[in-house]
């Protein structure tokens, strides 16, 4: 055969060769495995695209950008239901989703002698369950450095081998993150939604004193010496008594005052009895000339007040008479005064008991015309 002829058939079948059509190419990117079945020479990054269409684009800027390459999640996802899971070199990268129907679960990572396990290895587990908590221990010859070893529903961790220490240690995610609510009402206060630490709730001011102090109603909020406490509610019919400073105030019986209108106070020597009631003063003691008490309490304070002052040195003395008896509520209005007091009292009154006033003046004095109260506070 002429040589110039075999060199054209040469190079014919050359052409024919490089025209033929190319097997499908598999390109591995990012962990995605794509198919190209047009053309070798079509970019990674144009993976799952027609060579030279438009919408093809170059590869992401960002996680939230990844371009429009058909790529995978950059760690491959499995869901694992049940009490425990003991992690294997199977699980090395991947991202595991545990779940046990409510109940707690116990989860063990990969001890150090498991193939594969090498520096910067990752085990990220999530704990998918609605209530239950994922409490995860090192595998054999490994240990632990993370605040997240046990993970609250919801949350999740992300663990990376560190070889050399062979040691797991616990990347920033969202187990470590304090989460708040979904939605909040506004002025109200963040507080911890349980002992994690990591999980806020939103609470009224008014339920987290409920928190504090209890939802007892009648309790009254006070400043104790070191702190803020609450005042059990008293009895029906006590009202807040404050006890001046440096002390608490404390429910009280409430106060009555009898007062009396001793329009003929004695000029003598003599004694008189005058009665609470605004009755007409007496020479003789008895339960008519009396007022009775309408239940137990305590007489605390006894004032007069005269429209005469007695005078030649002379005074009158004013006391109170529980069922005849002088107690100790007892006041001398002095020469040249018109008035007496006596407080901080404690005299006990019994139900049903006669309270008078009796009038003694020390001498003979003007006559005058007295205005006697006392103040009795009931339990």
């Amino acid at each position: 055969m002429n040589r110039h002829v075999l060199a054209a058939l040469c190079a014919l079948s050359l052409a024919v060769f490089a025209a033929a059509p190319a097997a499908a190419q598999s390109y591995t990117v990012n962990d995605a495995l794509c198919v190209n079945a047009t053309s070798p020479s079509v970019s990674a990054k144009d993976c799952g695209l027609a060579p030279g269409s438009a919408a093809a684009k170059n590869t992401g800027t960002s996680v939230n950008d990844p371009g429009t390459g058909k790529l995978e999640a950059l760690l491959p996802v499995q869901a694992i239901a049940g009490t425990s899971h003991s992690f294997v070199a199977a699980d090395l990268q991947m991202k595991t989703r545990r779940s046990n129907s409510g109940t707690a679960m116990t989860d063990t990572l990969p001890p150090s002698t498991t193939t594969g396990l090498i520096n910067g290895a990752r085990v990220n587990i999530a704990n998918a369950d609605a209530t239950a908590a994922d409490t995860v221990s090192a595998g054999a010859g490994t240990s632990i450095s993370s605040s997240c070893a046990t993970l609250a529903a919801g949350r999740d961790e992300l663990f990376v081998y560190d070889l050399p220490t062979t040691t797991w240690r616990g990347d920033a995610n969202s187990c470590s993150a304090v989460l708040g609510p979904a939605t909040s009402t506004a002025n109200d206060i963040a507080t911890y939604a349980d002992t994690s630490g990591k999980s806020l709730a939103d609470t009224g001011l008014s339920a987290l004193l409920d928190l504090v102090f209890g939802t007892t109603q009648g309790g009254v909020l006070y400043r104790g010496a070191s702190s803020w406490s609450a005042l059990a509610p008293g009895t029906s019919g006590q009202v807040l008594e404050t006890q001046g400073t440096s002390a608490n105030p404390q429910w009280a019986g409430a106060p009555q005052q009898f007062m009396s209108n001793c329009s003929t106070l004695s000029t003598s020597a003599t004694v008189k009895y005058c009665p609470l009631n605004f009755g007409a003063a007496a020479s003789s003691a008895g339960s008519t000339n009396g007022v009775y008490t309408i239940e137990a309490g305590t007489i605390r304070a006894i004032l007069v007040t005269l429209s005469a002052a007695p005078a030649n040195s002379d005074t009158v003395t004013f006391t109170v008479y529980i069922n005849g008896a002088a107690s100790a509520a007892t006041c001398t209005v002095a020469t040249g005064s018109t008035f007496c007091t006596a407080s901080g009292l404690s005299v006990a009154v019994t139900a049903g008991e006669v309270l008078y006033i009796v009038d003694a003046p020390s001498g003979t004095v003007a006559a005058a015309t007295g205005y006697i109260s006392t103040y009795e506070t009931v339990p």
